[in-house]
């Protein structure tokens, strides 16, 4: 297959147009959505060590935005087979992964966007996408030792700490 990043300055600039636009409008959107609206973030709408409350009208604010997102990427399809043109390059990657973290908020493509749904059926066929799928299905199920999102005594400590004294 062709560089996923393109091969001549013009398919690149493209490539990272596209790839910025779906980060933009559909990762840091979804993170309004869930950051804002998770049971298990309240508390916790920011990453850092200090706790900030949600906000929904910052969660239904990212909602509009992915609303946003599906109707260009359906414009978008409607013309191309995939987002920076005829051939699949890493910005169908990320689209493809800000798709489905949004479909995990119950985001789901809307059925006025078949564009949007024909390319991800597309996409989410390749071995590689299924192949990250199942991955992170096992991952999802798989508990890590120790790990909680629960605030731990040491967690609280660590973000009491200055700087200075934190050693990573």
């Amino acid at each position: 297959e062709p560089p996923l990043m393109g091969q001549t300055p013009e398919e690149q600039g493209v490539i990272a147009m596209w790839e910025h636009r779906v980060e933009w409008d559909g990762f840091i959107a979804g993170s309004e959505v869930l950051r804002n609206s998770a049971e298990r973030m309240k508390g916790r709408a920011l990453t850092g060590s200090l706790g900030f409350e949600q906000i929904p009208e910052l969660a239904e604010r990212g909602k509009r935005r992915i609303t946003h997102l599906y109707e260009m990427l359906d414009e978008r399809f409607a013309e191309a087979k995939h987002l920076a043109g005829d051939g699949f390059t890493v910005a169908d990657i990320t689209a493809l992964i800000a798709v489905d973290f949004v479909r995990r908020q119950k985001l789901e493509i809307p059925e006025n966007c078949p564009n949007v749904k024909r390319w991800h059926d597309l996409v989410s066929a390749r071995p590689s996408a299924s192949s990250s799928t199942s991955s992170s299905a096992a991952i999802e199920s798989t508990p890590l030792p120790g790990v909680s999102l629960a605030r731990s005594k040491c967690s609280s400590k660590l973000m009491r700490s200055s700087p200075a004294k934190t050693r990573w």
